[in-house]
């Protein structure tokens, strides 16, 4: 076990991490340490929780603020939260100024500071796909129309933010989405990106452990490795 000549490390992700962050690193840590039994477990937020909790997942990845008295935090990275709206769609006319191609977002100018969002409001009139409760960013989505004083028109409730960005893509409705998704995903040119709010847009990922577990060698080695390349 010292060696890492044997030992189990189980990771938890949504569908976003699962498909498009959790394997690369997974990977990498195999190539090092074939020995190590690994796996990868992928489901909602509630799901992954209740896995950790009962001592069935070493790790967590997520962007929901799990309880700080259960559980430990290793900070991975920052994303921001974006409207994607289908290009089809009227409201975007008159808001020239302020859209970003995926391309755009990849390069990173929506993290300029100069860079503006519209008013939420704009869209009023248009369907939204929105995801089911429990997650972050049903969350903070239902803030922002709060905050815009608009009770929006929600076509769709959906579990993974993947799906809401692909029908999203097919021009049915508006989509809350994170530039994670949009570095990963397939650019086809079907949507439009928009800052929001910089205090509901703005966030940290973590990996969550639980508290007072034992930490194995397995465990310390994937959180050193995850916290070189945040570093590098």
């Amino acid at each position: 076990m010292e060696h890492l000549r044997v030992g189990r490390l189980s990771v938890g992700g949504s569908n976003l991490f699962a498909s498009y962050i959790l394997p690369p690193m997974l990977a990498e840590y195999m190539r090092k340490y074939p020995s190590i039994d690994i796996s990868l477990s992928e489901a909602s937020t509630k799901d992954l929780e209740k896995k950790m909790f009962d001592g069935n997942l070493d790790f967590v990845m997520d962007n929901y603020a799990f309880s700080p008295t259960l559980y430990e935090r290793h900070f991975f990275r920052e994303e921001h939260l974006l409207l994607a709206v289908p290009a089809s769609f009227s409201s975007n006319r008159g808001l020239e100024r302020f859209r970003l191609s995926a391309s755009e977002i990849r390069e990173g100018l929506h993290l300029l500071g100069d860079a503006d969002c519209p008013p939420l409001s704009a869209f009023a009139a248009e369907p939204f796909l929105l995801l089911r409760s429990g997650n972050d960013t049903r969350e903070r989505s239902e803030r922002l129309f709060e905050r815009a004083k608009i009770s929006p028109h929600v076509l769709l409730k959906l579990d993974q933010q993947v799906t809401a960005y692909r029908i999203a893509c097919y021009g049915m409705g508006i989509s809350f989405v994170t530039d994670t998704l949009v570095r990963q995903a397939k650019d086809d040119g079907a949507l439009w990106f928009y800052r929001l709010d910089e205090d509901l847009s703005r966030r940290e990922i973590y990996f969550y452990r639980k508290r007072n577990r034992y930490l194995t060698r397995a465990m310390e080695e994937f959180i050193r490795m995850f916290e070189t390349q945040r570093c590098s």
